[in-house]
């Protein structure tokens, strides 16, 4: 807020004496509160930028109470030519330049015009780099890192230009569980396929057939729903669902001695011809007598 007070000094056309005072107050319509103070005004100092030819530089002023910046290239420019909290010089400035600046506070009150003095070099040398009081940007990604390859970062001086990088190891693989993506049969190879959750790659293995009645000598041992198999010594063998049947044997596998049943009818049929025999005899013998 700007209240102007004058006298008159003299004649009607003398010159009146103009005193201007800032308060913490915007425009009340009551009149300014008996507790408005005057604003302290913003005070912008000269600030100086070393610049590398064809390369741009920028600056970032601090002044206290101030919440925007305005820059002019002259310093009898009225109108800015930017604004902003930070000022960049273009990088096809490759003399010793002159630039301006003022504060603005909260209210819109300006400072008074402040130079920004840009010193062009060919080159930032050690004793320049050393004397510089760096004010790097925050980390920026140049590339990006992958699974399997590695990232940069890089930030910058505000002041001087110099650029520092930094190394984004690779981040690596996540890979899901493991997808069946073909089933295993008696005459053909299944596939199972896993996938990295980040870039997509894919690795996939085979799924060995499911031969019935046949030796798996190396890989896992499946059976018809890709279950692994107890092995034995040597091998295993994978059988297939049917039923053995008991009856089914080969001729040269029949066992043809009698068994224990067929031994005792035998006994019985003997001992019955013997007594047969034996009552036989004695009744020849007895018709003779008589």
């Amino acid at each position: 807020m700007f209240v102007g007070l004058s006298a008159a000094t003299g004649e009607s056309y003398a010159d009146h004496l103009i005193h201007s005072f800032y308060f913490n107050y915007k425009y009340c319509q009551d009149g300014i509160p008996d507790n408005a103070v005057q604003a302290k005004p913003l005070v912008a100092n000269d600030i100086t930028v070393i610049k590398n030819k064809n390369k741009e530089a920028s600056v970032k002023p601090s002044v206290e109470g101030a919440t925007n910046y305005m820059y002019f290239n002259t310093l009898d420019d009225i109108k800015a030519s930017s604004d902003g909290t930070e000022f960049v010089v273009p990088k096809d400035v490759n003399e010793d330049t002159l630039y301006y600046y003022t504060a603005v506070g909260p209210t819109g009150v300006q400072s008074q015009k402040a130079r920004i003095n840009v010193i062009v070099v060919d080159e930032a040398t050690p004793d320049e780099d050393a004397v510089c009081e760096h004010d790097f940007t925050d980390w920026k990604v140049r590339v990006a890192p992958t699974c399997t390859k590695d990232g940069e970062e890089y930030r910058k001086c505000n002041k001087c230009g110099l650029e520092e990088t930094q190394i984004v190891e690779a981040k690596g693989h996540v890979f899901g569980d493991w997808v069946i993506t073909k089933e295993a049969t008696e005459s053909q190879e299944g596939e199972r396929t896993k996938t990295c959750t980040k870039c997509g790659e894919k690795i996939t293995e085979a799924l060995p057939q499911l031969n019935s009645d046949k030796l798996y000598t190396d890989g896992p041992k499946l059976d018809a729903s890709n279950q692994e198999v107890a092995e034995s010594e040597n091998a295993s063998v994978i059988k297939n669902n049917d039923a053995v049947d008991e009856n089914n044997t080969d001729d040269d596998d029949v066992d043809d001695s009698p068994k224990t049943g067929d031994r005792a009818g035998i006994v019985v049929i003997m001992l019955a011809c013997l007594v047969s025999l034996t009552l036989l005899l004695a009744f020849v013998v007895r018709r003779r007598i008589h």
